[in-house]
């Protein structure tokens, strides 16, 4: 018996299963953005309603705020020390400074306390720091003063005529006809101030003016008894100047020099000259030569800055270590030059792919990358080239189609497309072909309306 097919109630029997199947896509969609496991969410069993790496791929990405949490689908971030949950961006925030405090903490803006302070600093009792009162309690001896100095520090100080022994004010030793002795210890005594008709004997003693009581000497000297002397006495200047018979006068100049020394008007001579300058083998100065000798040490080269001053050049790549040329620590991933001023502050010029930072950090990894990644800092990695199955620079997955064998290919989370359907679908979202009454075989199709039964 043959049956006529009446294509039209054939074609409103299509459209009503392609509407149904139709909603169950867009619902499938929209399923896969609800975190698995959230109230009303879908079943992580069933193939397909979850997204894959959503809160759990180690990467930020999607509408997440930190790595695997924030937004309105994965948990709340948790922030660090010294970091509070921004109400507005989702994200954790560094909390405002306090001064003198060496960890911060809060819960935003306005409240900022401090929970340990810096050495030095203490809790004023308000949530800040104060610096430390180091004279409190009196740290020094008997008789000492104590003077803060800032930061939890202080010094001992001792009156005239004592000094600080580590526990209290011991007197200077005493030295005979002085009235002001000095001392930094209990050997070190000097007199300072003589007793009337007593001078300084030279040697930080006392002793009797003789022929200095009337002081003979003019302006500017000083009268020493010297029982060696035709009068008893001899007048001293101070450094840079002689004795003229009534008065101290300056000695003569001599170029580039810092302590001139002489006996009279005509032979004065340099004792230190000035910087940049040497002494010339007789009583003069001359300009240093810098370079001469070679100062710098291996590998170095030697530029001569004038009056003396030289400075020593390395290599790219190396430091001066004060005794020669030494390399610059080396830096793992690093393409560019390295530099450095000490072994311990290398600084890439350039890093490699997969790294950042001038000491070449690792970019974190993003799951499904196929190409480079590329970043600025730990939280910002992106994909050159995503893999199968994802995509955006996080290389996020595509949302599955079922009866798909072959890849799916995306570029956003709802235009999926499919390579290849499995047997009884077509089209790139692998839609059921309309079935064939009474076909035991495969049924093939290209479009709704042209099912075929093998």
């Amino acid at each position: 018996m043959k049956h006529q097919v009446n294509f039209d109630t054939l074609s409103r029997a299509l459209a009503r299963v392609m509407g149904t199947f139709g909603i169950l896509v867009a619902l499938s969609a929209s399923a896969v953005l609800v975190a698995c496991g959230s109230d009303g969410g879908p079943d992580c069993s069933v193939p397909g309603q979850c997204k894959s790496g959503l809160c759990s791929d180690g990467v930020r990405n999607g509408d997440e705020t930190g790595v695997d949490c924030g937004g309105p689908t994965c948990a709340p971030c948790v922030c660090g020390d010294g970091e509070y949950l921004d109400a507005v961006t989702d994200a954790c925030a560094t909390c405002p400074a306090v001064a003198g405090c060496a960890a911060v903490q809060c819960t935003g803006t306005d409240d900022a306390t401090c929970a340990t302070c810096a050495t030095g600093f203490e809790d004023d009792g308000a949530g800040g720091c104060q610096a430390v009162d180091a004279c409190v309690g009196d740290p020094c001896g008997a008789g000492a003063t104590c003077v803060d100095e800032g930061a939890g520090a202080y010094r001992c100080e001792c009156p005239a005529g004592a000094w600080d022994d580590g526990s209290t004010c011991a007197a200077c030793a005493a030295i005979e006809n002085c009235v002001a002795v000095t001392c930094t210890g209990a050997d070190d005594a000097t007199c300072a101030t003589c007793a009337a008709g007593y001078v300084d004997d030279g040697a930080g003693g006392c002793t009797d003016a003789g022929p200095c009581a009337d002081e003979p000497c003019g302006a500017g000297a000083t009268c020493v008894v010297d029982v060696a002397a035709v009068d008893g006495y001899t007048c001293t200047c101070p450094v840079g100047d002689y004795y003229a018979g009534d008065a101290c006068v300056a000695c003569g100049a001599v170029a580039n020099c810092a302590v001139r020394t002489c006996t009279g008007p005509d032979d004065a001579s340099c004792d230190t000259c000035a910087p940049g300058f040497e002494r010339d083998g007789a009583d003069g100065c001359q300009a240093m030569q810098g370079c001469a000798g070679d100062p710098c040490g291996a590998g170095a080269t030697c530029v001569d800055e004038g009056e003396g001053a030289y400075a020593c050049e390395c290599a790219d790549g190396d430091f001066d270590d004060g005794s020669s040329c030494a390399a610059c620590t080396p830096i793992e991933g690093c393409v560019g030059d390295v530099t450095c001023t000490t072994a311990d502050d290398s600084v890439c010029s350039q890093c490699g792919a997969g790294t950042f930072g001038d000491q070449c950090a690792a970019c974190t990894p993003i799951e499904g990358c196929v190409g480079d990644v590329t970043c600025t800092t730990a939280d910002d990695s992106v994909c050159s080239q995503c893999g199968a199955g994802t995509f955006g620079d996080q290389c996020a997955a595509c949302t599955p189609i079922e009866g798909c064998v072959g890849d799916v290919t995306c570029t956003t989370a709802d235009d999926s497309a499919c390579s290849q359907c499995g047997a009884g679908t077509f089209g790139d979202q692998c839609a059921a072909c309309t079935p064939v009454s009474g076909c035991v075989g495969e049924v093939t199709c290209t479009t709704a309306g042209d099912s075929v039964c093998s």
